[in-house]
């Protein structure tokens, strides 16, 4: 009887260290459709730099809306600029590598363009407002 007891209430401390191990830090994977503007054709990302750290030009900006905010990232791939105008898709699929610091997103890294891979990596992300974007 007393090591049933032991072994429950072993079981019992695992099981809330799991549950508070994963409110404190957890990473999820996400995937979210996004509208696809040529950079020289929209204003979003207009707060972004217009060349990268090596001196390229912003070429694609890539935008989804949630909760009224905003949400984007600007590229500096002549390639992608390319690939998109020749194939003309209504939206592009991104996944994100999200970590999150007490239920909070803190970290977020693109790991995919559906259907083009890791042809861009993003440079520089921003959002209208203030709030959530994962």
């Amino acid at each position: 009887m007393k090591i049933l007891r032991i072994v429950v209430v072993a079981l019992l401390i695992a099981v809330l260290a799991a549950g508070l191990a994963y409110f404190v830090w957890h990473v999820r994977y996400v995937t979210y459709p996004m509208e696809w503007y040529n950079a020289s054709e929209t204003t979003i990302g207009k707060d972004l730099p217009d060349r990268d750290p090596f001196g390229r030009p912003k070429t694609v900006i890539l935008a989804r809306t949630r909760n009224g905010i905003t949400c984007y990232t600007a590229y500096y791939s002549e390639e992608l600029k390319r690939i998109l105008n020749s194939t003309k898709p209504s939206v592009v699929h991104v996944s994100y590598r999200v970590s999150y610091w007490l239920n909070k997103p803190y970290w977020i890294q693109q790991t995919d363009i559906e259907h083009y891979g890791d042809i861009a990596a993003p440079e520089y992300m921003g959002q209208s407002a203030h709030g959530e974007c994962f």
